[in-house]
């Protein structure tokens, strides 16, 4: 029994596993009837990774009822169980879920932290510039950029939901009616228009995960895994006053928000903002986003990105190898009590 089939055999045993329900809420509004065979199965293996992602999670919650939203397991395995009723509605064979593995142990003077820790995983070389306040911030339209790996290619300035064409009809001249075919896609975007032109509210970005998970390090491959570690940073709240006073002689605010996660064909009645939000697929992240917005419209713009210099981090944060020994910095001198137990990159 692979890691997926004992979460799942645990969860079954909760009354809260309610297949009787999920089948009517479905019956009642079967959103995935056109959605196509590949995005399906594409669907099913997102929510199962994710499940096993967040198994773990201490932002999981049994008592949570779906209702709630990504926080509450019933709400992804109820997400898993609207696809697969559409799956075996058209005979579609599946694969079974992916193998992720379970999180390694932390170390008990990691644990023993009170106060939230934020970590950013990616080359040593560069946490190490992060540790001296060396800080770059990644614009927002850079990120759908086909040459990024798929945990971070993202369309971040729209967000979209997706209803089934059945739903809707259209009336051409002779007054004949005709159901649409396929999805309707409903988008939502972070643009303003100027002279009848739509233009981007620019925001930039630099991302952290909220939970310090070594199964990430698969997730974001480097070349050699020995060249790539984690930031943890323990004391959230001073790192965003340092970057915010640092970012203000350039004319910039900056914010930070845990994104909220949502089904983009289940979506809740109110969508959160374009900035603090983003589709399911990527809940497994868990991510803790700092951004920075300008403060007028003659804030002097940035391409690509802003880089500059902040007050050191080095009493408030550490830099770790991807086996979890400290590199430099302040922390624990390990994260985990031993050895990563999952298949390093």
């Amino acid at each position: 029994m692979n890691n997926f089939e004992k979460i799942l055999t645990q969860k079954k045993e909760n009354a809260a596993f309610d297949v009787p329900l999920w089948s009517a809420l479905y019956q009642a509004h079967p959103m995935l009837t056109d959605t196509p065979d590949a995005n399906l199965k594409t669907r099913l293996a997102g929510i199962e990774k994710n499940i096993q992602f967040l198994n773990s999670s201490k932002s999981w919650n049994d008592a949570l009822k779906a209702e709630y939203g990504w926080n509450s397991p019933w709400w992804w395995f109820r997400a898993r169980q609207f696809t697969l009723f559409e799956i075996e509605r058209r005979g579609i064979i599946s694969l079974p879920a992916e193998e992720i593995g379970v999180q390694s142990t932390l170390h008990w003077k990691y644990l023993r932290r009170r106060k939230p820790t934020a970590i950013r995983i990616s080359k040593l070389e560069w946490l190490i510039d992060l540790l001296s306040g060396k800080i770059r911030f990644g614009a927002a339209t850079n990120y759908t950029d086909p040459t990024l790996q798929a945990s971070q290619r993202d369309d971040e300035i729209s967000r979209h939901i997706f209803l089934p064409g059945s739903l809707a009809t259209i009336t051409i001249e002779n007054g004949q009616k005709h159901t649409l075919t396929g999805e309707i896609q409903l988008s939502s975007s972070r643009t303003h228009s100027t002279k009848g032109r739509a233009n981007v509210r620019p925001y930039w970005l630099l991302c952290f995960s909220t939970e310090l998970d070594a199964r990430l390090l698969e997730e974001f491959p480097n070349e050699n895994s020995q060249k790539q570690g984690f930031f943890v940073l323990f004391d959230v709240d001073k790192f965003h006053r340092r970057v915010a006073e640092a970012v203000q002689p350039l004319g910039l605010s900056c914010g930070r928000v845990e994104v909220d996660y949502y089904d983009e064909h289940f979506p809740p009645p109110e969508q959160a903002p374009v900035i603090g939000s983003k589709p399911f697929r990527f809940a497994y992240q868990r991510e803790l986003r700092f951004f920075l917005l300008p403060d007028s419209p003659t804030t002097q713009t940035f391409n690509s990105h802003v880089s500059f210099q902040a007050a050191k981090m080095n009493d408030i944060a550490g830099v770790y190898n991807s086996m979890g020994g400290k590199e430099a910095g302040y922390g624990p001198e390990r994260l985990f009590s031993k050895r990563c137990s999952i298949k390093c990159p």
